[in-house]
């Protein structure tokens, strides 16, 4: 671990392998699935054109019923014999197999800067508090490393009302630095 920064070489690795992970392909790669077992998809793709794990898989068609059908799936496992299995991000009704997926050659992505601050969000990104759409500048995957503890900014006294710390390790090292904290119910300290 290096000190000082709090972020290990392990986790440095871990993000570059990531970020060389987000761009697979410059051309679509297109598949077919092949078996579904509730959210779990296998997919099998041409040979050369197989995506990386954590990539957005996406399927588009029509079910039986002649509804469009949209379904956006992650690349957990490679299962050689140019297969994946991947995880829906929503249901799998009305998906078949035969159905056309299409990789997205980058991982999932959500939001990030101050016009996410005070929504919500999906896993995919997209807005579910009804309060319309995010004018957004930047995206990050959702597999990026958390940043080090080191590097957050504190907030000032007056700009935070209460903060709640749950975690035993963590309560205790705030509480070295500010002995002012209150002792909640359960063992969590309240910042006051």
């Amino acid at each position: 671990m290096t000190k000082g920064r709090g972020i290990t070489t392990k986790q440095k690795k871990r993000e570059k392998s990531i970020q060389n992970m987000s761009v697979s392909t410059e051309t679509k790669s297109i598949g077919r699935i092949t078996q579904i077992i509730g959210p779990v998809l296998d997919v099998s793709f041409p040979p050369g054109k197989m995506p990386n794990i954590y990539n957005a898989l996406t399927v588009r068609g029509k079910n039986e019923a002649g509804q469009e059908i949209s379904v956006t799936c992650e690349v957990q496992q490679l299962l050689g014999d140019h297969c994946v299995r991947a995880v829906a991000m929503s249901a799998t009704d009305g998906l078949m197999r035969g159905m056309e997926v299409v990789d997205s050659g980058k991982a999932l992505s959500v939001p990030v800067g101050q016009a996410t601050l005070g929504r919500i969000f999906n896993v995919l990104g997209e807005p579910v508090d009804n309060l319309g759409p995010v004018n957004h500048k930047d995206e990050l995957t959702i597999h990026r490393s958390a940043p080090a503890c080191t590097n957050l900014k504190m907030l000032s006294m007056k700009s935070r009302t209460s903060c709640l710390f749950t975690s035993r390790k963590y309560s205790a090292i705030v509480r070295a630095v500010n002995p002012t904290l209150i002792r909640a119910p359960g063992g969590s300290f309240i910042w006051p």
